[in-house]
């Protein structure tokens, strides 16, 4: 069986770090997020795989190439206009035989993908949807069944007054190719918003199977804080140690609170508290004085003196100017916080902050 990654998303709710980057390739620890689904891939012995791309193609292309490093082969499929999930998976149809995996890449996942194929082939479906029980499934689709797995229902996030039961879908199939003979229109055709329920309405063989195990979607900036803690014990070890890089250079007076992730060339001076629950992604710079806690700092950033940071994340190369603070007030947005001076009140809200690295945040020369 093959496998297409579905990775051609612009990750708007991930902005600003996905600014410059393809949201598959937002790192997750020493990796990217995709790497761990080729991994995943590469370990239930698929070793074909499609990617879908339009962001920012040419990072995941440059990364990966032809997939040889990883043991694996890999196609690029480029769409000039987003095709949406389905419509991506449509125009590589010809490298599907007659099944395949479809999995987004910006999923984390220990998946038992040898359980799914199995339950889909048991079951003769046309679909097999990878579903989870959680608590709240209005930023999800909801799926209903029946006792025997057939999909019966489904609504793309829906109103708190539709949601009638925890069941949502996590964005992953096992296809047969028959599916896509139904997608006729030209542009973009999503499997949520389209198929799916065009595979209802006509009473094809749709059914769920719903997995235990870890399962989350990066697709939002407290998810993707989420999934780094989420995997820290599994990485490396137990969540009462911390993981420091032999290159990065620590002040002795420093504070470290596990668990911590110090990523390679990392530096962090004097009167510092870091932790607990705080990744430094490698060549960032903390100055004097700074508290971090809870967040997820990319790489080569900037932390100027007597800044506080707590459950934010922080872009590949910015520089937090002294004496600031981000917090994250857990809106619904899932990362609406404020930076204040320290001496006075708060400066701007991170709407702002967010498009504009104007006043207190910005991208400049590295100095302290």
């Amino acid at each position: 069986m093959k496998a297409i990654i579905l990775a051609g998303g612009r990750g708007t709710r991930l902005q600003p770090l996905t600014n410059d980057v393809p949201k598959p390739m937002l790192p997750l620890y020493e990796y990217p997020v995709i790497e761990y689904i080729v991994e995943l891939l590469k370990k239930y012995g698929i070793n074909e795989i499609g990617i879908t791309l339009q962001y920012l193609p040419e990072q995941i292309m440059n990364y990966f190439g032809d997939g040889k490093k990883w043991g694996v082969s890999i196609t690029y499929f480029i769409e000039e206009m987003p095709l949406g999930t389905a419509g991506g998976v449509k125009k590589a149809d010809w490298f599907i035989e007659e099944e395949c995996i479809i999995i987004s890449g910006d999923a984390v996942t220990d998946l038992n993908l040898a359980n799914v194929i199995a339950f889909h082939r048991q079951h003769q479906s046309e679909m097999t949807i990878v579903t989870k029980l959680v608590p709240d499934v209005t930023h999800y689709g909801l799926v209903s069944a029946n006792d025997k797995n057939e999909v019966t229902r489904f609504i793309e996030k829906p109103k708190q007054y539709e949601a009638t039961g925890n069941l949502i879908n996590t964005g992953i199939y096992v296809i047969h190719k028959s599916i896509l003979n139904s997608i006729s229109r030209e542009g973009a055709v999503d499997f949520s918003f389209d198929v799916i329920p065009a595979l209802l309405k006509n009473n094809r063989k749709v059914y769920h199977y719903t997995t235990a195990n870890y399962w989350i979607d990066i697709g939002q900036l407290h998810h993707y804080r989420q999934a780094h803690y989420d995997l820290y014990e599994k990485l490396f070890g137990s969540n009462s140690l911390n993981h420091i890089s032999d290159t990065a250079v620590i002040a002795e007076d420093v504070k470290v609170i596990p668990p911590v992730y110090i990523g390679e060339e990392v530096q962090i001076r004097s009167g510092c508290t870091i932790g607990p629950w705080a990744v430094i992604g490698k060549n960032s710079h903390i100055n004097s004085n700074a508290t971090i806690r809870k967040s997820v700092l990319m790489n080569d950033v900037i932390v100027k003196k007597n800044c506080f940071l707590y459950d934010v994340a922080l872009e590949h190369g910015m520089i937090l100017e002294r004496e600031s603070v981000l917090l994250n007030d857990k809106a619904e947005s899932g990362a609406v916080a404020r930076v204040f001076d320290v001496k006075t009140k708060p400066l701007f809200s991170i709407a702002k902050f967010m498009n504009q690295f104007s006043l207190r945040v910005q991208k400049q020369k590295k100095e302290f």
